[in-house]
């Protein structure tokens, strides 16, 4: 939503010049609110996304608002992938964990002649731990 309005605030504030986006898609300042709002979101969606937009940036101003906004997004995504994978790591690493003391546990009961009943009761247990 912010990056739509600053994204349309930045086009309408330079609208007297001839190579801005605004005038370059036959957009109308006195246009319907919603018409501004759809288009400034549409874009923004489509830069953060897929990191390259439909309305392409006419002047220095729009260049720097895109080239920040994409660098802002790559950051986003490479913090996201990140975090994703960290949960992978840390459940590989649980499972690693889980494996290791069931199978000591297993040991454990075999070597002492625990029961069978008592050993489904301790692997219930460890399952649930």
């Amino acid at each position: 939503h912010w990056i739509a309005c600053f994204w349309w605030a930045i086009g309408e504030a330079q609208i007297e010049l001839e190579d801005n986006w605004v005038r370059e898609n036959n957009l109308n300042v006195q246009g319907a609110l919603y018409d501004k709002y759809v288009r400034s979101l549409f874009y923004a969606v489509s830069v953060v996304s897929t990191m390259y937009g439909p309305v392409a940036a006419e002047n220095n101003n729009e260049r720097n608002f895109t080239m920040m906004l994409m660098l802002a997004a790559g950051v986003i995504f490479a913090v996201v992938v990140g975090s994703v994978m960290n949960l992978v790591v840390s459940f590989g690493e649980y499972k690693t964990e889980f494996r290791q003391r069931m199978k000591r546990a297993m040991k454990f009961m075999r070597a002492n002649n625990v029961g069978p009943h008592l050993q489904l009761r301790v692997r219930r247990y460890i399952e649930n731990l």
